[in-house]
This record gives structure tokens, sequence and C-alpha cells, in this order.
């Protein structure tokens, strides 16, 4: 997925990710007062107040979520 996909498809339009392939489990939501993101199921998630913030600071196995987007299947989400 590339970020721009993922800024139009969902950051853009208000929608929920959800991703899980068995390894990899990231969920981001968008709320009036920032963006939750998740990374596992028994993640309390951190708050981001903008989407660059997710793109950059939102850190899985020590990669920034942009680069972690194009390494996602599309037919999991």
């Amino acid at each position: 997925m590339t970020v721009q996909v993922f800024l139009s498809d969902y950051m853009s339009q208000g929608n929920e990710f959800a991703y899980d392939d068995g390894v990899l489990n990231v969920g981001i939501f968008p709320y009036a007062d920032g963006i939750v993101c998740c990374h596992g199921a028994d993640d309390e998630g951190i708050t981001f107040d903008t989407v660059d913030d997710v793109l950059n600071k939102f850190i899985i196995d020590g990669k920034p979520f942009r680069d972690i987007l194009p390494t996602l299947d599309d037919n999991l989400l």
C-alpha cells in the first residue's frame, strides 16, 4: 500500500485502518482529539495529533509506519 492510498482511503475519509497478517497487527483510529495507533491486540495505543505524526512517529519494529505501509498485503485490509 502506498502512502497516497493510505491517506486517501483511510485518513481523508476518517475511516479506521485495521491490518492483521498473523505476524503484524496494526490499528489506526481517527478520533476528534487525535489519531490513536495500536500495534497488537493488547496495545492501548498512542495518540498522535496529525497524520504526518502517524506516518513518521508511529514506530513498528524500529521503522516509521511510512516505511511499513509498502510491505502490507492489501488483500488483508
